[in-house]
């Protein structure tokens, strides 16, 4: 039996605490369909013990998919892992309700993201939930909703990067269907406005330069 289970959100973060992983730790690295590459030489090159890493590579696209595919293999294994301690590494906050779920029956699981602005890492699931307020700004008024895509923005893969929107409209509906319609297409304009006077992006004709995001 294993010490404890790190499932890795390869989707948002690419590296791990290596002091974690000893002999009593299984690994489970969740890829994507254009990920499985470079995520097997992630796990060859960051373990040595090849035998207690697991690759999964799994056959879906779209934002956030792979959080679907570890709540589900979360549920796969249980049985086997439910008296190790459960690790997600990831940024995304989606797992949260789930895990606040298994701690009510007592079991040991937490969500561990990479500080978006440094590169510390935090445990999420630790911190006190606070109410996301709008921080110093050196133009406008930033919104909940607008830290809300920022943050969206600044967690991506280099990968997710690359396949940005190139086009102002483009981007206003890749992000108001990104967050399933809950942000109004009115606040992801306002969001855009706000990014762009504050230098996040600059848009020319219609294009779009993420310069600092």
């Amino acid at each position: 039996m294993y010490k404890s289970v790190v499932f890795v959100d390869f989707e948002n973060i690419q590296k791990i605490d290596e002091n974690i992983i000893n002999s009593k730790t299984k690994v489970i690295v969740m890829v994507g369909l254009d990920q499985n590459n470079k995520a097997f030489d992630f796990a060859r090159n960051l373990f040595t013990d090849i035998s207690s890493v697991e690759l999964i590579k799994v056959n879906g696209r779209g934002p956030n998919a792979l959080d679907i595919f570890i709540a589900f293999y979360i549920g796969r294994y249980f049985d086997s892992i439910k008296e190790s301690e459960i690790i997600i590494y990831s940024n995304d906050t989606d797992y949260d309700q789930l895990i606040k779920h298994l701690d009510g029956y007592g079991i040991s699981i937490k969500r561990i993201c990479l500080n978006k602005y440094s590169n510390e890492k935090a445990d999420e699931t630790k911190v006190p939930k606070q109410k996301k307020a709008a921080v110093k700004q050196k133009n406008g008024i930033e919104t909940d909703d607008t830290r809300t895509i920022i943050e969206f923005l600044q967690r991506q893969t280099e990968s997710q990067k690359s396949k940005r929107p190139k086009k102002l409209t483009t981007l206003e509906n890749y992000l108001y269907t990104h967050f399933s319609q809950k942000i109004s297409i009115d606040r992801v304009k306002i969001a855009i406005s706000y990014m762009e006077e504050n230098k996040y992006i600059i848009i020319i004709n219609n294009k779009i330069d993420y310069n600092n995001i």
